[in-house]
């Protein structure tokens, strides 16, 4: 039963909250009265009205709660540590109570190894099984968004079939190669595009993958069409630990495709395009690679050999580096050019992302190439590059918290435009 409240808040005698639903909130007569005092209205027991919590409020309170026992660092070992100290207090209170805390509390799930998953899905499973026999959905049923690294994805094949409510997936390809990156993706989408599955899900975020080509785009387009928001990158996996570790990196990684997959923009905004057309709902897209020459890191390190600063021969120094600053303004008008050719393609697209070597010049205050670009629809007229608005706040409004959020991670590596179009013409402005 939902849990009953009454606070009356007029000085009238204190109200005794019961949880069993066959008993009526009541008031007595005070004890301390006495003999030969005038009776009153209150020396009976008077059954009063019960207004309820609003079920909005005990939502969000309930949400809260689940997520301030939570610390940011550590997440995984967080969570099994506020079960075992918070939540699993919480779950004595009634019957109804336990399933609404921890359908709140499983709503988010993570796993980063074997041991865990395994604990945490025969967990959901005896949960499930036991509601089942109320004809309550619970268990797999309150997953909405899992996070999970692709090494994991074959031992739990099964258990992400059963996952039937999820909306949000967030796969992790650290130390993937492009084998095991094709091996991983095949598992998990052999096993999550059931019909029951595929209808939910709206966001997908592929981090620190090998390659980013067709392939893999047509694989998600195809298999996920609900998809509102999708996030592929690659440029995580660039190591900073050390100049060794830096370099063998990049050997793992397709990190700037252009001239190297791709003879030219055109070819590639062309390909990806195509590839995305199944995608009718897609309204935020980040592609986490570089559009600047694919030497151009290289470069750059050979620019700051002499350097004793260690931290500058990294990817976020090129912004900085006055040798490689020649490529900047190509780069940035790539950005431009490739996100106005793929809003052609994709008619929803709203905000398009990408990883970028260049801090955006509006940024720093400087006006040293245009933020902003303008075509029309189809490819029969000429493209305009111009100057946006200096602040884009109007535009900006499209984009989500949870988008600029996921931007502002890596701002330095990050550029993030929006799309204005209208009835002959499409505009992409460059927000940061």
């Amino acid at each position: 039963m939902p849990l009953r409240l009454d606070v009356p808040g007029d000085g009238t005698p204190p109200t005794r909250l019961y949880r069993r639903k066959s008993l009526k909130l009541t008031r007595t007569r005070s004890a301390q009265a006495e003999p030969g005092a005038k009776r009153t209205k209150f020396d009976a027991v008077v059954a009063l009205p019960v207004p309820k919590v609003p079920m909005e409020i005990l939502e969000q309170i309930v949400d809260f709660y689940a997520e301030a026992v939570l610390t940011p660092n550590d997440h995984q070992d967080s969570k099994k540590t506020a079960f075992r100290s918070f939540i699993k207090a919480c779950t004595l209170v009634s019957k109804d109570f336990r399933c609404f805390i921890l359908r709140h509390f499983f709503e988010n799930i993570s796993f980063q190894n074997t041991k865990h998953s395994k604990a945490l899905f025969l967990y959901l499973a005896q949960v499930d099984l036991g509601y089942r026999t109320l004809g309550w959905p619970a268990g797999y049923s309150w997953v909405r968004s899992l996070s999970t690294a692709s090494f994991l994805i074959r031992f739990n094949t099964g258990n992400l079939a059963s996952l039937t409510r999820l909306q949000n997936l967030a796969v992790d390809f650290t130390h993937s190669s492009l084998v095991l990156e094709i091996m991983n993706l095949t598992e998990m989408f052999s096993a999550i595009t059931l019909p029951n599955i595929v209808c939910h899900l709206t966001t997908m975020t592929l981090t620190k993958l090998p390659r980013i080509d067709v392939h893999l785009l047509t694989s998600i387009s195809e298999n996920f069409p609900k998809l509102i928001r999708l996030h592929v990158s690659s440029i995580e996996g660039l190591d900073d630990c050390c100049p060794s570790c830096y370099e063998n990196s990049q050997t793992r990684m397709v990190h700037s495709p252009v001239c190297d997959l791709y003879t030219d923009i055109a070819s590639l905004t062309d390909a990806f395009g195509s590839s995305l057309i199944p995608l009718k709902n897609l309204t935020h897209l980040f592609i986490g690679f570089f559009l600047s020459r694919p030497d151009l890191l290289d470069l750059h390190i050979n620019h700051t050999v002499d350097n004793t600063d260690i931290k500058q021969i990294f990817v976020e120094a090129i912004a900085a580096c006055p040798r490689c600053d020649i490529y900047r303004k190509i780069t940035k008008t790539n950005e431009l050019v490739a996100s106005l050719s793929l809003a052609r393609y994709l008619d929803s697209l709203e905000c398009i992302g990408w990883s970028s070597c260049f801090i955006s010049c509006e940024a720093q205050g400087s006006k040293r190439e245009g933020n902003a670009i303008e075509g029309y629809h189809h490819t029969n007229g000429t493209d305009v590059l111009c100057d946006g608005p200096t602040t884009a706040q109007s535009e900006a409004q499209c984009l989500d918290q949870q988008w600029i959020a996921t931007s502002l991670q890596h701002a330095n590596l990050t550029t993030t435009l929006v799309i204005a179009r209208t009835d002959e013409k499409i505009r992409v402005i460059r927000i940061f």
